[in-house]
């Protein structure tokens, strides 16, 4: 999130890879933020639709939601 480029993008997910455990796993996710009430509420919408396709509400509200509010206030 919030890298430059595709190639930084690109470079940080091999590092990722190259340190990650057997079984292990790394998620990632961005959520583009609209000034536009309307376009936010409908990007929410999908982006969560999305997320539910692998993860139990209750971890997308408290892993994901709460952190990326916590994230945008600091």
């Amino acid at each position: 999130m919030y890298l430059a480029n595709d190639e930084m993008r690109k470079n940080i997910f091999k590092k990722v890879y190259n340190v990650l455990v057997p079984e292990g796993f790394f998620i990632s996710g961005e959520i583009n933020i609209f000034r536009n009430k309307y376009y936010q509420e409908i990007c929410v919408e999908k982006w969560v639709e999305h997320m539910r396709k692998s993860y139990s509400d209750e971890f997308i509200k408290t892993e994901v939601i709460e952190k990326a509010k916590k994230h945008a206030n600091e």
